[in-house]
């Protein structure tokens, strides 16, 4: 039988045994506490106690409480008088387990063994797999029946056993509920335990050689939760569309604010030209101000539409939610728009005075599995369908989108492959408290009741097109139609080149902001050069966008 006096979580840089794994578990619990202090909806949203939650984030990593991972420290075996029995014993290939495999099959013990409440096997084996995948993958166990130990392993069992317990005491012996496979909470919940042990492994907060106190452990969880810039400060209440878009809204925005009045799936149909982007956002923004949402993603087909959203997402947040994390930009490529980001997060009201708090460079957001965490985004509609696909750090993502306002623009677009995983991913996104709005201008009538999950039962029951369709909580809601906005008067007129150079450069000066459409590239570059050569050293800003039409505006 193998005794141990002593285990670690994490060891110091000079790879002596760091603080347990008991201490690292109480403080991915504190962080992940804290985690439901900001996102409030959380639990509600999930019909789970916050208890419950704290209890699977604790268990996350008892399954370090083993030779497998124990003896992965040198310094550790020596401390322990167990190298000549590791040695002889050839543990480096006998004991080869993954820390979070044990973890999962620990818990799946414990809740298995449970009286009050009973779990029926499936149920503890579901919750179990929640924890485990704290590493990102799914770590599938051959029979939902708790696997049996040989008597070498059952005295570190035992003690993970008692550790469970432990967490389980100390957080109220809450109860799990029944769930079955396809439940999306299961995996909201695996992505909160996730980033929680994330914040909870920073040693900027959490060094790995500092023995502390719950109370230390819960400030130091407030502190880095805060740091992060994770999510949304208060918006400011009582805007009008005028002060968030410059303008006076048409008839179809109102109408979108109207109807989008919670939590559901709704369908924005309506020509080009007629504002469905800001129609979206100002619905977003009074979602946004009654609480009902904990942040926007605007997801677009292609990288280059969503460079362009992001900067329309960045201004509309600055306006109502100035003290937010910044906008990000999320899409494969993203990395390669720095000039168009903001790094800095704001200052936190408990930051040190006399100095900027840790992470405020923002970079914590600029990385593809933490960017959907940021409360304002624009990205591809991939990032969002990843939260639904089996891929590594699914449920990161799942639980980033939770209690979102998700905007889908040109869903029209989209091939069948793809349109069937966005209504797999709307189902999802729905069940898992969030508003989204599908955006289109030629969206087809059997493509809508599929998003809508109407009936089809050969009666129309839309409204005339431009419209405005939903559901909230299964109930469909009755379709609205809007008018057109104001025609607006166009003037053509025909002028040689170099007037036309003249008037787009005079336009400019008067901080109009000119397009110059060419009909092939050689003519766009050519243009380019010309206007270029002609504006000499005048303020004005000259490009080529999108590396086909040049475009100019009175620097400010």
């Amino acid at each position: 039988m193998i005794t141990i006096k002593t285990d670690w979580a994490k060891t110091t840089p000079d790879g002596s045994p760091g603080i347990s794994v008991r201490q690292h578990c109480l403080a991915v619990r504190c962080v992940a506490e804290e985690l439901l202090h900001r996102f409030t909806h959380f639990c509600q949203d999930n019909g789970l106690k916050q208890q419950a939650v704290a209890f699977l984030a604790a268990a996350h990593d008892v399954g370090k409480i083993s030779l497998d991972f124990l003896q992965k420290c040198p310094r550790w075996l020596h401390h322990e008088g167990l190298e000549t029995q590791a040695t002889n014993g050839g543990w480096a290939s006998t004991y080869t387990r993954w820390h979070p495999s044990i973890s999962q099959q620990s818990l799946h013990i414990f809740l298995s063994n449970r009286e009050n409440p009973k779990y029926d096997l499936k149920t503890a084996y579901y919750w179990a797999a929640v924890v485990g995948a704290h590493h990102g993958r799914l770590l599938a166990q051959g029979s939902a029946r708790p696997c049996r130990l040989t008597a070498s392993e059952n005295t570190l069992e035992n003690e993970r056993q008692i550790c469970l317990r432990e967490f389980w005491e100390a957080c109220g012996r809450p109860a799990l509920p029944r769930v079955k496979a396809d439940d999306p909470r299961l995996w909201a919940v695996a992505g909160l335990i996730t980033l929680a042990d994330w914040i909870g492994s920073d040693e900027a907060f959490f060094p790995e050689d500092m023995p502390m106190s719950e109370a230390e452990l819960r400030v130091r969880a407030a502190q880095a939760v805060a740091a992060v810039g994770l999510g949304l400060p208060p918006v400011k209440p009582g805007m009008t569309f005028a002060e968030i878009f410059g303008y006076a809204p048409y008839p179809m925005q109102t109408d979108c604010a109207a109807t989008v009045t919670g939590p559901g799936i709704y369908v924005l149909e309506a020509p080009m030209g007629m504002g469905k982007t800001e129609a979206a956002l100002w619905a977003a923004y009074h979602i946004l101000q009654q609480g009902l949402a904990q942040g926007v993603y605007f997801a677009l087909p292609t990288q280059v539409t969503s460079n362009r959203m992001f900067e329309r997402v960045k201004a509309f947040a600055r306006r109502i939610c100035p003290d937010a994390a910044p906008t990000q930009l999320i899409h494969g490529n993203a990395w390669l728009c720095e000039d168009l980001k903001v790094l800095s997060v704001p200052g936190t009201a408990d930051a040190p005075q006399n100095e900027s708090p840790l992470r405020t460079d923002g970079l914590w957001f600029n990385t593809s599995r933490r960017s959907l965490f940021a409360p304002f985004g624009a990205g591809t509609v991939d990032q969002a369908l990843l939260a639904v696909l089996a891929v590594k750090h699914f449920p990161l993502r799942r639980f980033a989108l939770s209690r979102k306002v998700v905007i889908m623009d040109e869903v029209h677009s989209y091939d069948v492959y793809t349109g069937t995983i966005i209504r797999c991913l709307c189902r999802e996104l729905e069940q898992l408290g969030c508003t989204v709005l599908i955006l289109s201008a030629t969206l087809t009538e059997t493509v809508r009741r599929r998003l809508l999950e109407e009936p089809d039962d050969g009666e129309d029951i839309s409204a005339p097109y431009p419209r405005i369709t939903g559901r909230t909580k299964n109930k469909h809601l009755k379709p609205r139609t809007s008018s057109a906005p104001p025609d607006k008067n166009v003037s053509i007129t025909h002028a040689p080149a170099h007037e036309a150079r003249r008037e787009a450069l005079n336009l400019a000066y008067l901080d109009c902001l000119v397009l110059w459409v060419c009909d092939t590239v050689d003519g766009a570059q050519q243009t380019y050069l010309r206007l270029k050569e002609e504006c000499g050293n005048a303020d004005i800003q000259l490009g080529l966008l999108h590396s086909r039409f040049p475009f100019f505006r009175r620097v400010e």
